[in-house]
């Protein structure tokens, strides 16, 4: 329910009551139980289902029965993006925090930023929050002779974070009502604090720090968004295409972020004929201007149709495809490429902090991996323009998995792929290393404490599918520790044990293998 005023909500609190002082803890929030003379706990709702998405096959269906690339970017848009209801109640989520910390602290402030309030959001994405106290950095004495007895702080910034963090994540997990799965991240480079509202279904973020970059990014992107309506059914295009080709992960490493890739969109909107995305370095202008004067932002939205986004999208690819990351840096705020500074294979410039590279993680073949689907996608929007009837046309084909690239772009084996269906993960020719994905590669990169298998090509042993023929063994061939000898591995699938042989093609190697098996911690277990 939603009131016109604060002091009407107040009211409201004052009439809520608590169960028995033995079944609860007596926190008061704005959120209640609804619970009728006749109806007990148990028959109450438990969560708010306020952000339906649509499954897969009812986007897909969509998509295929569009009539342009630009109806399908726009549909994409519209049936993944983070409506308004789902923004206010990401509010509403902050203001419940400042709420219940506000006693302690009355000028505490939960300041929402990223995905969630820059316009690029996705349905059930998460809530990242950052917490700031009262401003110290002012002059307190000429507030008047009156100072509050406090605690003083700790000389390490970063341990009294961490400090402070860790106490409020205790408050979250035993005292604030809603709050579930807390977790306090406090060692990383970022200290947060991570929970989820049970009854919104919302995944928070809590940080705290007086760099309010975040937050300025965040309203740096809603400000380009909204100039130009175009970007953002782009961007979601791009991040859906590079999520389905596993060109991003989730997890944070040395692959592109959804975060860099807005950046490009941004930076191709920026250079592109006929743009009208102004720099960087005049929005912010606009902003401190706005700031100082205490006016309303004055941003410009161009009034244009949507039908241009399928040549946007091809022109996007296009711009990309042979572009010089090596020797170029891209810079949001002047809206123009700049001589790279280091030696990070991708640098595109903090638009809060020009001297930080908010791509330095990423790696040289992950880059390359970009740039390889870059090219492909080029190709299959000129392949696949047009409609079809009942088949996959437009975006939808950017969409099928390349299975040329994986995840991490090292090659990795499971244990499970010795038991795939027989021809599952057969490579057609011997030597080949066998990924996590099925995916051969012809490069043998064995670290000292992994074990590479690969497919033998072994005449005399038939291979037998394990999931059927209980007791039997599956051979392989393998180099281990770096050990150029091969060596055959014997798996007994019954009793799940090892055995090391010598390969039969090899006999004069039986010495050498003796001799590592008797140093090697690897000899009882070779899984």
């Amino acid at each position: 329910m939603e009131f016109d005023s604060r002091w009407s909500v107040s009211q409201l609190v004052k009439t809520g009551k608590h169960f028995t002082r033995s079944e609860v803890i007596p926190v008061r929030s704005r959120m209640f139980y609804y619970l009728p003379v006749n109806q007990t706990i148990s028959k109450l709702s438990q969560n708010i289902d306020v952000e339906s998405v649509l499954t897969e096959d009812q986007l897909q269906n969509k998509l295929i029965e569009a009539t342009s690339i630009s109806e399908q970017m726009q549909i994409l848009y519209e049936g993944t993006r983070l409506t308004e209801l789902g923004t206010r109640l990401r509010y509403f989520v902050a203001s419940l925090l400042e709420d219940s910390l506000s006693g302690m602290f009355p000028n505490i402030k939960a300041e929402p930023f990223g995905s969630s309030f820059s316009g690029f959001g996705k349905r059930k994405c998460d809530l990242d929050m950052m917490l700031t106290f009262e401003d110290l950095t002012q002059n307190v004495r000429k507030a008047g002779p009156l100072l509050f007895l406090s605690k003083k702080c700790m000389q390490n910034d970063r341990l009294q974070t961490q400090r402070t963090l860790g106490t409020l994540g205790d408050v979250l997990q035993y005292l604030m009502p809603g709050c579930l799965n807390v977790h306090r991240i406090l060692h990383a480079r970022v200290p947060i604090v991570k929970f989820k509202h049970e009854i919104l279904e919302i995944d928070c973020d809590l940080s705290m720090s007086t760099n309010r970059s975040g937050v300025d990014m965040t309203q740096l992107l809603y400000i380009f968004g909204e100039i130009d309506p175009q970007l953002r059914p782009l961007v979601f295009t791009i991040r859906t295409w590079a999520r389905l080709n596993k060109i991003t992960n989730p997890i944070p490493g040395r692959w592109v972020s959804n975060f860099a890739l807005t950046l490009l969109a941004i930076f191709f909107m920026q250079k592109r004929n006929g743009t009208v995305l102004p720099s960087g370095e005049k929005v912010l202008q606009e902003v401190a201007k706005s700031r100082r004067t205490g006016a309303n932002l004055n941003i410009v939205r161009k009034d244009c149709a949507m039908d241009n986004l399928g040549d946007l999208l091809h022109e996007f690819y296009s711009f990309y495809q042979n572009f010089p990351f090596d020797v170029s840096a891209l810079s949001i705020i002047n809206a123009d490429t700049l001589k790279k500074p280091d030696f990070s294979p991708l640098h595109i410039e903090n638009c809060i902090d020009a001297d930080l590279n908010v791509t330095k993680n990423v790696s040289s073949e992950e880059l390359d991996r970009m740039m390889s689907g870059i090219r492909s996608a080029l190709w299959q929007l000129e392949c696949g323009s047009e409609r079809k009837s009942n088949k996959n046309w437009g975006i939808l084909r950017l969409f099928e998995l390349d299975n040329s690239t994986g995840a991490s772009g090292v090659s990795s084996f499971q244990v499970k792929t010795l038991f795939a269906p027989k021809g599952q993960h057969a490579a057609s020719n011997k030597g080949q290393l066998i990924t996590e994905d099925g995916d051969q590669s012809s490069q043998q990169d064995i670290e000292s404490d992994t074990v590479a298998v690969k497919h033998a090509e072994d005449r005399e042993t038939q291979r037998v599918d394990p999931m059927q023929r209980h007791g039997e063994t599956f051979a392989t061939d393998a180099c281990v520790g770096g050990d150029e000898v091969p060596i055959r591995a014997s798996v007994d699938i019954g009793n799940m044990k090892s055995v090391v042989q010598p390969t039969a093609d090899d006999l004069n190697s039986r010495v050498r293998v003796k001799q590592k098996r008797a140093s090697s911690p690897w000899k009882k277990d070779l899984w």
